[in-house]
Parts: C-alpha cells; sequence; structure tokens
C-alpha cells in the first residue's frame, strides 16, 4: 500500500512545515494504522451485507478522499482526518480484497491471483520510498508524495466498477 509506504518521508517534511508536536505527529501517522485495524474487524460484516464488490468501491473512494485530503491539507486537523479516512480504506481493502480474489478465481489461479495481489502490495510500498526519494527536495513535495495516493485509489475504483459481484457472494444470498 502506497500511503502506508509513504507516510515516512512525507512526515520529515510535514512536520516540520507544519511544526508539529511529538504527540500530533504520532497521532496522525498511527491514526491510519488505528483505522485500518478497526475496519479490516468490521469488513467481513460489511461486505456479507453489502457485498464483496460494493465494499471495494466504498474502501476506493474512502482511501481516494483520504489522499487527495491530504494532498490539499491546510492544517494537523485535516492531515488527522485525511488519515483516518485513509486507514478506513486500507482496511476495508486489505481485507476484501483478497477475499474476492479467492471467491473469483479458479483453484488453479486462486494461489497466483493472491500472491499477485501481495507482489501489487509490496511494489506500492516501492513505489511510496522511490517517491519520497524524488520528491524530498521539492517544495511542498510533501502534499505530492501523500495526493499522489488519489490515483492508485481512483484506478482501484474504476477497475472494480467494471468487475462482477463474487459469485460466492451471489450464491450466499440467493
Amino acid at each position: 500500500l502506497y500511503d502506508t509506504g509513504v507516510v515516512s518521508g512525507a512526515f520529515l517534511l510535514v512536520r516540520r512545515e507544519m511544526q508539529l508536536t511529538d504527540a500530533w505527529h504520532e497521532l496522525i501517522v498511527s491514526a491510519t494504522v488505528g483505522a485500518a485495524f478497526i475496519t479490516a474487524l468490521l469488513s467481513g460484516e460489511v461486505a456479507d451485507r453489502i457485498g464483496r464488490r460494493p465494499t471495494i468501491l466504498i474502501a476506493s473512494i474512502v482511501f481516494g478522499l483520504g489522499s487527495t485530503l491530504l494532498g490539499v491539507a491546510s492544517g494537523k486537523g485535516l492531515l488527522l482526518v485525511g488519515r483516518l479516512f485513509v486507514g478506513v480504506g486500507v482496511g476495508f481493502a486489505s481485507s476484501i480484497v483478497p477475499l474476492y480474489i479467492g471467491e473469483c478465481s479458479t483453484s488453479e489461479l486462486r494461489g497466483v491471483l493472491v500472491a499477485l495481489n501481495i507482489a501489487a502490495v509490496t511494489f506500492g510500498q516501492l513505489v511510496a520510498g522511490l517517491s519520497c526519494g524524488l520528491l524530498l527536495q521539492v517544495s511542498s513535495g510533501w502534499r505530492l508524495m501523500l495526493g499522489l495516493a488519489t490515483f492508485p485509489a481512483l484506478l482501484q475504483l474504476i477497475g472494480f466498477y467494471f468487475m462482477p459481484e463474487s459469485p460466492r457472494y451471489l450464491v450466499k444470498i440467493g
């Protein structure tokens, strides 16, 4: 996940520019992990009620909104809200995307497709690290670092908009 990887580089700049105290810095950074944890615990229930595809679409929208908010944030309160939104998106997507892949793929391809999902997550963290290195010296580079996460969210939203619902979910609801 790009956003969980980019925060370390971005917040070197954010902390300086917004003069964050240690407490605010820790709160803003950890907000995503906390929100992701809570949302991941709830994601199965949500996906069982409304479906896997709608849950992933919601995750994409919330993640995209949070990333956009982070890119334009003018203060620590908006940074905190943006990180909470991103956490909700991360919690839903990290739980339900592998479930969706597992339910939609054949047994022959299931392992490969889930492994590709994990590879994509790792690639996102690599891109985050490279982005930090490239944008560290750019004026307001942290806004670009955090705001760029909007694009993977938008790509996932568009991609899943055209995907069908999980066959297992459809069978479950009759």
